[in-house]
Formats: C-alpha cells, sequence, structure tokens
C-alpha cells in the first residue's frame, strides 16, 4: 500500500442566506485545532437582502479566522442545492480530502 505523505486539507462550506445575525458566530464556533489540518473555509451569500455578505466580509478582511476565509457573493439566489454544487466544485478545485457543511444561521 502507498501512503500519502501530503497533509489532510479540509473544507468547511458555508451557505449563507439573510444570516447577518449569525454568519459571524458560527465562524467563530469552527474550532481552531482544524488548523491542523491545512483547513479552508467558504461563505457564500446566496444573494442576501440584509447585510450577510459584509459581516462575513468583515470577518475575511480581519484576518480573525484561524483559517484562510473566502467570501463570495452570489447576484442570484441559486438555491441551497445550487450553492452545494458551487461548493463541490470549489472544494474539488482545491484537491481537499474532506468536507463539512454547515449553516450559517447556526443550526448544524
Amino acid at each position: 500500500m502507498v501512503r500519502s505523505h501530503r497533509k489532510k486539507t479540509g473544507f468547511d462550506f458555508v451557505v449563507a442566506y439573510n444570516a447577518e445575525r449569525t454568519i459571524q458566530e458560527v465562524i467563530r464556533r469552527i474550532p481552531p485545532s482544524l488548523a491542523l489540518y491545512d483547513t479552508e473555509v467558504l461563505i457564500i451569500d446566496d444573494s442576501s437582502r440584509d447585510q450577510t455578505f459584509d459581516r462575513a466580509h468583515d470577518l475575511e478582511r480581519t484576518g480573525e479566522a484561524p483559517f484562510p476565509l473566502t467570501v463570495l457573493h452570489n447576484p442570484v439566489n441559486q438555491g441551497y442545492g445550487g450553492n452545494q454544487k458551487i461548493g463541490f466544485r470549489y472544494a474539488m478545485r482545491m484537491d481537499s480530502t474532506s468536507s463539512r457543511w454547515f449553516m450559517a444561521t447556526g443550526q448544524y
């Protein structure tokens, strides 16, 4: 058996829609210990009508998260299934070895 010595990469994906009041706390609740696995977090704001994107982008801009954080905005609502497809494609492009999915409402 051939073993890879490559560090495991984790990918956390957060679907956000009108979650300005909860998005920052959801990101803060992701355990910092996941950084041991080269974790990246992707937040996709699904065309929210509130300040979800701005609140998430504040965390990205300040570097408050202990892992890389990318925040994207869909100009047109894709729905949960559409966002899952976007997240899976992103994870595959990043060559992630694992994925976790979270709801921006904190109900995960």
